[in-house]
């Protein structure tokens, strides 16, 4: 005969309240009235207090702020509890510190469906909370600043750049963001100067340089930039940051300063070697006009005393263009019409440049007056019709025209000289201003022309400034500023 053994229930609530309390989250039950009727540790410890035991019986309302607590304890309280529930907020401990949590209740029935509370589970933010303030306002600085920021990833991908960066470049954060800093590659620099940049920052060093970049509406500018790593927290590089200050108008200022110091210290030169020449000069007129004189027109002699003479003239004539050169030779001022006075010009340039071109001048208005010496004005002038003919030896079309512009709100004369010739190659645009830069044979030009056309220029308030693309043309303009005849 068998015997039948019932086994005795086991309880375990002993083992589920070890587990309870091992759980990092707070867990805890509350009644209706939002008592804390069962807690873990965790609770007890986010909440501020030592152990669960002094959290017990007390009501997790009142730890909660007043916005918040509007939210989650209407006149439908009870009907909120029926429903899971969650939200996010501030924490006030009982040691005057505030946390940031997140709280979701979910209802507990008893076996009628009737309600008896609710569990909750609480979760420390209050690190995740500072992540995001400190994040913000790392944003908001990067946001400030007057230099471009950028950020990316290990491969050079975008994901951050600042308003600066936009301005700056053109390209918006819609159009950077996810791209390849490759959107700015002007072609100004080799492979080996990024892949040296590259091998840098991967390294673990900072790069700095000068670039010459492209922006969104392919203008190029210079900047002056530094390219950072950022490090996680095992050492890896995770980012790079690189902050880039547009040095454009810096660089152009600096290479103008650079230019007017080169100026004066050759203006100071040219006025020495002037003045000496110019007492050599008069010494040496002196003499052959005494000989010159001396013999009779019959002596064969007399035509070399001639060509020596025309020669000194030659020589005085450039010694005066190194003195204007100078600035310390003055010439009358006056204000006079610039139509009539380019309509009277045009024979001499006519003769100066021959039949085989056609010298053209085109007014559409009259009575513009400017101020300046009419003397420098025409040997500015004669220097561009010069410098048309040179550029033109089998003939060409020279074109000199006259309008009234506004230039900055200000009304100016801008006088163009046109020519159809091969235009000026791109490498030496920028030298053709420079003294004693010439591309003409040796003994075919002094290299003053253009550099003294514009100072004469610039000294009378205007500028001077030429507009080519190689066999195309070249458009020398001199903008003058109204007279008051006006």
């Amino acid at each position: 005969m068998s015997t039948c053994t019932q086994s005795t229930p086991v309880d375990k609530s002993a083992e589920y309240c070890e587990i309870f309390d091992k759980v990092s989250e707070g867990l805890g039950l509350i009644d209706l009235k939002g008592r804390i009727v069962k807690c873990n540790k965790a609770l007890a410890l986010i909440f501020g207090f030592k152990n669960k035991d002094e959290l017990t019986g007390k009501c997790i309302l009142r730890f909660i702020p007043r916005d918040t607590l509007a939210m989650v304890t209407t006149s439908d309280w009870m009907t909120k509890l029926k429903q899971p529930m969650r939200f996010e907020t501030e924490l006030n401990t009982p040691n005057q510190t505030t946390k940031w949590i997140y709280v979701s209740f979910a209802p507990q029935f008893d076996g009628n469906g009737v309600l008896q509370g609710a569990f909750g589970v609480v979760g420390d933010l209050t690190d995740r909370k500072a992540g995001e303030l400190q994040d913000g306002l790392f944003r908001a600085v990067l946001d400030s600043v007057a230099e471009a920021v950028v950020i990316t990833d290990v491969d050079g991908s975008i994901e951050y750049v600042n308003p600066a960066f936009v301005a700056t470049t053109g390209f918006d954060s819609t159009a950077a963001i996810g791209a390849n800093p490759r959107i700015l590659n002007s072609g100004h620099h080799d492979e080996a100067f990024y892949s040296n940049m590259w091998t840098t920052i991967r390294s673990g060093k900072v790069w700095k340089g000068i670039l010459v970049n492209k922006k969104a509406d392919g203008t190029l500018y210079t900047e002056d930039e530094t390219i950072s790593p950022i490090f996680d927290s095992d050492g890896k590089i995770s980012k790079f940051v690189a902050v880039k200050r547009d040095v454009t108008t810096e660089i152009e200022s600096q290479r103008k300063l650079a230019q007017s110091e080169k100026l004066n210290a050759i203006g100071v030169l040219s006025a020495g070697i002037a003045h000496d020449f110019n007492n050599i000069m008069t010494t040496a007129v002196g003499y052959a006009s005494f000989i010159e004189s001396r013999l009779p027109d019959s002596d064969p002699n007399k035509k070399y005393l001639n060509l020596i003479l025309h020669e000194i003239d030659r020589a005085t004539s450039l010694a005066r263009q190194l003195l204007t050169f100078s600035r310390q030779d003055d010439a009358d001022v006056t204000e006079f019409e610039l139509n009539q006075f380019l309509i009277n010009e045009r024979a001499m340039w006519s003769r100066l440049v021959g039949e085989k071109y056609d010298l053209q001048i085109v007014v559409e208005q009259s009575d513009i007056y400017v101020k300046m010496s009419a003397n420098k004005l025409s040997q500015v002038l004669m220097n561009l019709v010069i410098n048309a003919r040179d550029a033109m030896p089998s003939g060409g079309e020279v074109v000199i025209s006259s309008e009234i512009v506004d230039v900055m709100s200000t009304k100016s004369v801008l006088l163009r000289c046109f020519n159809n010739g091969l235009g000026i190659p791109e490498e030496i645009i920028d030298k053709i201003f420079d003294p004693f830069y010439t591309t003409k044979e040796t003994g075919k030009g002094t290299g003053l022309g253009l550099s003294l056309s514009r100072d004469l220029i610039l000294s009378a308030g205007g500028r001077l400034y030429v507009e080519s693309t190689e066999k195309d043309g070249v458009t020398f303009t001199v903008e003058l500023p109204l007279a008051t005849a006006n």
